[in-house]
């Protein structure tokens, strides 16, 4: 298993609709087990800028992070779907082991 971080930019939009929620669906359709979506509050990328998108009068776009576990083959799979319609997204992979407590 592997875990799958993708950073986007809350404005982009794809098809009419913000590119967070556009990549969820998409997530949904390929049959991906489950996946959330945060938003930031507070961060700087390697321009090193400090973003505050919840400040008053701040006019910084948050940086949302789409996360999800699934296996590598599936992984693969979506990924190769999105690359078509994500232009500007940072993506982050790494292995995960899973544990479920009932």
């Amino acid at each position: 298993m592997r875990q799958v971080q993708l950073f986007i930019d809350a404005d982009i939009l794809r098809k009419n609709r913000p590119l967070y929620e556009y990549v969820i669906y998409k997530l949904v359709q390929e049959g991906v087990s489950g996946a959330t979506v945060f938003r930031s509050v507070l961060g700087f990328g390697e321009e090193k800028v400090i973003k505050r998108p919840d400040e008053l009068f701040s006019f910084d776009g948050a940086t949302m992070l789409i996360t999800f576990i699934e296996t590598e083959e599936k992984i693969k799979s979506v990924l190769n779907l999105l690359k078509e319609d994500i232009k500007q997204c940072l993506v982050v992979t790494h292995p995960v082991e899973r544990f479920i407590y009932d």
